[in-house]
């Protein structure tokens, strides 16, 4: 017996040998990958089964990407976010209040460098309790992360302590210290700005960095206006448009620098000024979503959060300047009432989303056009009465986000007239774009300037044959000849 006993325990102790041997190779890392994939697509169920999965292979699994304490810090994270996102917010908390604990058990491994998963953690435990209304919790939470960030203060350009402060910043306001919260705001504005010129010294691509202030303008731009002090609203709104047009050109041309032509932001005298020069109504739009703590506004490709309100300002060639707000209740999913405005007009793809829906089925077909006649009541006619009343004038559209997809000329009023029949329109990414492109214009020699009118072109191949040629355009091309030349 005395034997067997040994031959039992060297048996038992092989066996467990063998099954933390097979742990150790199991690839967390792929089944990390399919737990995010299953996360991001809402099945939640499923995630969380493979998110426990995780967690408890996580102390002996393998990865290339973590240490073994970092990844299941970040397994039992995104498990209290996916019960979280699925409705159980009384879970997430519990797992975010063990993943606190767990962070400062670990400290050594888990706050180092760039890294501080306490901080995180609080942070992650702050959104939790925003979603469940309980603000108050949620702002002291966030007290404590943007202190552990003045402490810190690393200077290594870093956008986590702007982040946090933004996020004080916005749930001061929702929680009703508007003045608290618009101070931590800007504080939040001067923060990202300035690990933005230290990130564009260390010459890193800047297009993320001036999209990562979408946000804090956005909350900023809210707060300016309930206080009616919707020009300075205009100049932040300008501002957020340049800088992100000015990172776009420096992508294009392969530089970390933005141009310096948008290095000065417009101020509310020199957009009249453009206004004037330009002899058109400018409409610059703004858009306003509903908070999720969850989600940043950056990461959200601006169609899986609703739309709370549609700000508009129209700066006309004399100078005034009127400002209207559409408070939209219940929020709207603007991206799917632009996509179905578009299919109406068989104008699909162009990253709009969603997939083509045939408009052949019996009613579709009027159910889309009402969403161009839905768009015309949120975009135009809160505005009509400060548009030019002649026939013809001209209208420039400054829009903004999934507005830039928006057929402004085909939106229809309660009459069914289009848009194009009242006014001659063109969009410009923003108001500091138009006067660049009109100085731009202005520098070319006379004999240069002009209009490109292209007519009569090359038909495509239909079934194996080629469509005969289209006469109409050469019709319309002739009497434009003598007012701009002909080559």
């Amino acid at each position: 017996m005395k034997h067997t006993g040994i031959f039992w325990a060297v048996g038992l102790s092989a066996l467990i040998g063998l099954v933390h041997s097979a742990h150790a190779q199991v690839d967390l890392d792929a089944l990390d990958d399919q737990a995010e994939k299953a996360r991001k697509a809402g099945n939640y169920k499923q995630a969380i089964t493979l998110y426990e999965k995780l967690l408890a292979l996580a102390p002996t699994g393998k990865s290339s990407r973590r240490e073994a304490p970092d990844f299941e810090w970040c397994a039992r994270t995104f498990l209290a976010l996916s019960y979280n996102l699925s409705g159980n917010p009384t879970k997430a908390i519990e797992l975010y209040e063990e993943n606190l604990k767990f962070a400062r058990h670990h400290s050594e491994q888990l706050s180092n460098g760039a890294m501080n998963r306490e901080r995180d953690s609080i942070q992650s435990l702050a959104a939790a309790y925003t979603s469940i209304g309980d603000l108050a919790k949620a702002e002291s939470l966030l007290e404590q992360v943007v202190a552990l960030d003045m402490e810190e203060d690393s200077g290594d350009g870093s956008l986590g302590p702007a982040k946090n402060a933004q996020e004080l910043g916005i749930t001061r306001i929702l929680a009703g210290n508007a003045a608290g919260g618009e101070k931590m705001l800007y504080a939040s504005l001067a923060a990202f700005d300035e690990a933005l010129q230290f990130r564009l010294g260390a010459g890193m691509p800047s297009v993320a960095e001036y999209e990562s202030q979408v946000e804090v303008i956005r909350w900023l731009q809210k707060s300016l206006v309930s206080h009616n002090q919707t020009d300075a609203a205009l100049e932040l709104a300008e501002r957020g448009r340049t800088r992100a047009v000015s990172a776009l050109l420096a992508r294009r041309d392969g530089t970390s620098a933005p141009d310096p032509e948008f290095a000065m932001i417009p101020t509310i005298a020199q957009i009249k000024k453009i206004a004037a020069a330009q002899r058109s109504t400018v409409v610059e739009y703004s858009i306003l979503y509903k908070y999720d703590p969850n989600l940043p506004l950056e990461f959200s490709d601006y169609k899986k959060i609703p739309v709370t309100d549609l700000l508009a300002w129209v700066i006309k060639p004399s100078g005034e300047i009127a400002f209207r707000r559409t408070e939209l209740t219940p929020p709207l999913e603007l991206a799917e009432l632009v996509r179905s405005g578009r299919d109406s007009l068989g104008a699909r793809g162009r990253g709009v989303g969603g997939k083509h829906r045939p408009t052949s089925k019996p009613g579709e077909k009027a159910a889309l056009n009402a969403s161009l006649r839905r768009l015309h009541q949120l975009l135009i006619e809160p505005i009509r009465d400060c548009l030019p009343s002649e026939p013809g004038a001209m209208v420039t559209f400054i829009p903004q986000d999934y507005l830039f997809f928006v057929p402004f000329a085909a939106l229809q009023d309660a009459a069914g007239e289009f848009l194009i029949a009242q006014y001659a329109l063109a969009t410009a990414p923003s108001i500091q774009v138009l006067d660049l492109t009109r100085r731009h214009q202005n520098s070319l020699p006379v004999e240069t300037r002009g209009a490109l009118v292209v007519g009569n072109p090359t038909m495509p191949f239909i079934n194996g044959k080629r469509l005969p040629p289209s006469r109409a355009p050469n019709r319309k091309q002739k009497p434009l000849q003598p007012k701009y030349g002909h080559r």
